[in-house]
């Protein structure tokens, strides 16, 4: 590895959640199961690119599937990442416990100076990988960013909290998870899409990492036994009246709600 600054960015495929969706057999199916890079995902990688074009990282996008996933990760270099990895063979089930001990074992082998991931992939939205990843390594992490700067070996980070805005300072090497209302992902140019096939993507086994055999075999901690669309919501009520009837009114709906489930 060369002593250039580093960006790794971990990336997902996901369906195309444009796509019109159904429910049969206890699963999700999509009309167009073409699938796509996670939303939040291109955003930590475009805000990876800003970077990088003020500050000279290189920037290395890791994603874990199957190997047809290669040409979802071939987006990422025609959006103007340097490098990419493809890790294959992940276990059957994998949840986001799973996802994190595989990348924290190929973090670990890379050393980049700093890892930014979307805070959730669009799919499931369990939003629980990068703080859990962060864990493994023993990094300072910060989540929901919407404004990423660099100075000297720090990161700042600007992000969204629950009832204000933040902003945090990290050492290198740290850990970013990213809104998608950081930036507009950037659309790749034809020159970017030609320049992406000249460019290194390699594809291993999550095997070949190191604890690679321990990796393939860990079960997944939760398992999904169906998914279900959500009930449709309960028709609203109109309520006319002086302000003693409407308040009147709003207790006793409040009220109910623990006894007839409706919907506030």
């Amino acid at each position: 590895m060369s002593n250039e600054r580093t960006i790794l960015v971990c990336a997902k495929e996901t369906p195309d959640t444009y796509s019109d969706l159904s429910f049969s057999g206890g699963d999700v199916q999509f009309s167009n199961p073409r699938p796509v890079l996670n939303a939040y995902d291109a955003s930590a990688l475009e805000e990876a690119l800003v970077l990088s074009e003020a500050h000279g990282f290189r920037v290395h996008v890791v994603m874990i599937g199957p190997e047809r996933a290669a040409e979802t990760l071939r987006k990422a270099l025609a959006m103007g990442a340097d490098e990419a990895t493809l890790l294959t063979g992940a276990p059957e089930g994998a949840d986001s416990a799973v996802i994190a001990t595989i990348l924290s074992s190929f973090v670990q082998q890379f050393g980049p100076d700093a890892v930014i991931m979307g805070r959730q992939s669009q799919d499931t939205d369990v939003g629980l990988a990068g703080t859990m990843l962060a864990e493994h390594l023993g990094w300072p992490w910060t989540t929901n960013a919407i404004g990423i700067r660099v100075e000297e070996n720090m990161f700042w980070v600007k992000r969204q909290g629950d009832s204000a805005q933040e902003s945090i300072s990290s050492p290198m090497p740290c850990l970013i998870t990213c809104s998608n209302n950081l930036n507009d992902p950037r659309i790749p140019t034809l020159k970017g899409i030609m320049a992406s096939k000249k460019k290194p993507m390699h594809i291993m086994g999550i095997d070949q990492l190191p604890g690679g055999e321990s990796l393939i075999s860990t079960p997944p901690s939760t398992v999904v036994d169906s998914l279900t669309p959500m009930p449709a919501r309960s028709k609203g009520q109109v309520v006319e009246g002086d302000l003693e009837t409407l308040v009147d009114a709003l207790v006793k709906g409040l009220a109910a709600i623990p006894e007839t489930g409706v919907d506030a």
